[in-house]
């Protein structure tokens, strides 16, 4: 399990990579082209992993991997910001957290409602996104952005995608095997093994961040680890394999939500 989870790393790491230097092309045409590119390319792993267990329609790994790994990476950084002396974080910020907000309303809604995910809930997330994209909140911003970008491989390129691709294959298979040995849901695996796992690296980037004074980097991170999982990746999938109302999903949505709430009052006031 360790070396599925290191490849899908790996591969993760090489694939965002390329996809910084090629986004290097697109920065001098569009601010916003050039942060979905790298907002897209640091998430790939789980894009994988979401891909591959939606293939095999176990939906429960696919939710259990968006909303564990979010819930880790709100509840660190939220450490990491009551630790800092700056609690206190941009307007641009504050707009983002609130839109979380809004995702984990909508999930709760399409929950206790329809009881399941599918195409009302799907299209209210991806109407979200839409929402968020054009009001500008979803730009990165160039001032904090490394300019050693190097140039684009496609040999390295081709690997990463193999690497993820066969980790994700494998993980899944792990998640569900784990299932049967412990007698627990999809869900429950799938949050600590494919949310926790998976949120380690981002979590690692975020204090690194903030220990260089780097806030609005710190902030992309999050960012594009909740509204891109949870308003595109997570509606997607839902539109090929719903995702049906259980107890472990509610409690998995409501932690999600509580956490984004704490999140917004705690940057905010």
């Amino acid at each position: 399990m360790p070396v599925s989870i290191l490849s899908l790393y790996i591969g993760g790491e090489l694939f965002f990579d390329e996809t910084y230097a090629l986004s290097s092309h697109f920065s001098k045409h569009s601010d916003r082209a050039n942060s979905v590119i790298l907002s897209l390319g640091s998430i790939i792993d789980e894009i994988a992993l979401v891909a591959v267990a939606t293939l095999e329609r176990h939906s429960s790994i696919s939710l259990g991997a968006i909303l564990g790994s979010n819930s880790v990476i709100i509840a660190a950084f939220l450490v990491f910001i009551l630790m800092s002396h700056k609690r206190r974080q941009p307007e641009q910020f504050t707009t983002v957290t609130a839109y979380t907000v809004l995702i984990g309303v909508v999930l709760l809604f399409s929950a206790y409602i329809f009881h399941l995910l599918f195409w009302v809930g799907s299209l209210l997330l991806l109407l979200i996104f839409v929402a968020y994209y054009f009001t500008g909140s979803g730009t990165t911003e160039k001032s904090e952005m490394e300019d050693t970008t190097g140039n684009f491989s496609l040999t390295v390129f081709v690997i990463s995608v193999i690497s993820i691709g066969i980790s994700s294959f494998v993980t899944v298979e792990i998640i569900q095997n784990v299932s049967k040995i412990l007698s627990v849901g999809e869900l429950l695996s799938s949050i600590f093994i494919a949310g926790i796992a998976g949120s380690l690296p981002e979590i690692y980037l975020m204090k690194l961040s903030f220990n260089r004074g780097r806030d609005r980097t710190a902030s992309s991170i999050l960012n594009s680890s909740t509204i891109y999982k949870t308003a595109i990746l997570l509606p997607l999938s839902a539109m090929v394999v719903p995702v049906v109302e259980g107890g472990n999903e509610i409690v998995a949505i409501i932690t999600f939500l509580m956490l984004a709430l704490i999140q917004l009052i705690i940057t905010r006031f």
